[in-house]
């Protein structure tokens, strides 16, 4: 069986699951991204693009979004470089992404649950 997702260059919601584990590969990069309908430069954003790999080794781009930012600036800090080799967990949640109610990837820390509190692990 051939597994179509290495084909493919970003990560997408459906190659991790719930409290999957990624480490980041390197600092990333913030890209300036049209996202008009018509490429018109009408909807122009910065978005913040990182390497990541996944569980079964195989190495994506993912684009964490504002929660994410937030969760991993908050516990890591601003300076990307530092997060290089951390491992972050995702967590799936309901928000409002170009005016529709989506399930979205939200990255925190392998022991931080969003939310702010903190996932002990009992032995």
């Amino acid at each position: 069986m051939v597994d179509l997702n290495k084909l493919q260059k970003f990560l997408r919601p459906e190659m991790v699951k719930q409290g999957s584990i990624v480490t980041f590969v390197d600092a990333g990069n913030i890209l300036v991204k049209d996202f008009s309908k018509k490429q018109d430069g009408t909807d122009v954003k910065d978005v913040f693009e990182i390497k990541v790999r996944l569980p079964n080794g195989d190495e994506k781009i993912a684009s964490p979004n504002k929660t994410s930012l937030n969760i991993l600036q908050q516990n890591w800090g601003e300076e990307t470089k530092t997060w290089v080799g951390k491992r972050a967990r995702i967590h799936f949640s309901e928000q409002l992404v170009f005016c529709q109610m989506k399930n979205v990837m939200v990255f925190a820390p392998e022991d931080v649950v969003p939310g702010g509190e903190v996932e002990v692990q009992v032995d």
